[in-house]
């Protein structure tokens, strides 16, 4: 191969090389729910969100391990990885309330399960608590936080928005 060829095919390399390579398009979709989440919180929340990234990133570039994270993390990337599913995306708000932020800060028995404590009208899953008070046969002890929804006011219960869905879908 001649010298010509050889800078040619050189600079041929440094060309593709400064191209920014291509980004799965399931990645692209959680950093795009990540940021439009993230601008939906308040500077507080959204401070911590991204520290605690920072930290979960740190921690495992120098130890290898993962980080425990904490419940408000775990809830904002829970709503990021089903915001980035095409089969997720249905008719629920994609949305993490001040109030809920502050539950998942403060309150250490504060849990999410998928349905079990929703949001009749907009459909938001919202945390709960455990109860052994309530015994209800076929249906999980639970205990909702909010008796109403704090994004829209609807009533919240075990799987109240799947259920009026359904009863909706049957009519």
């Amino acid at each position: 191969m001649g010298l010509e060829k050889r800078v040619e095919r050189l600079e041929q390399l440094a060309a593709e090389s400064t191209e920014e390579p291509e980004i799965d398009p399931w990645w692209q979709a959680y950093y795009d729910a990540f940021d439009a989440l993230l601008r939906t919180l308040s500077d507080e929340h959204a401070g911590l969100i991204i520290a605690e990234e920072e930290a979960r990133r740190g921690h495992y570039e120098r130890t290898g391990e993962l980080y425990r994270t904490s419940k408000l993390y775990d809830r904002f990337h829970s709503l990021c990885i089903a915001q980035a599913q095409p089969q997720e995306r249905r008719p629920r708000p994609f949305a993490l309330p001040p109030a809920v932020c502050d539950v998942l800060i403060e309150d250490p028995e504060a849990e999410f399960q998928m349905g079990w404590c929703e949001c009749a009208d907009c459909g938001l899953s919202l945390p709960h608590k455990k109860s052994a008070d309530l015994k209800l046969p076929g249906r999980p002890q639970i205990d909702p936080i909010f008796p109403t929804c704090p994004l829209c006011g609807g009533r919240v219960g075990y799987f109240f928005f799947s259920i009026k869905q359904q009863q909706r879908s049957i009519t």
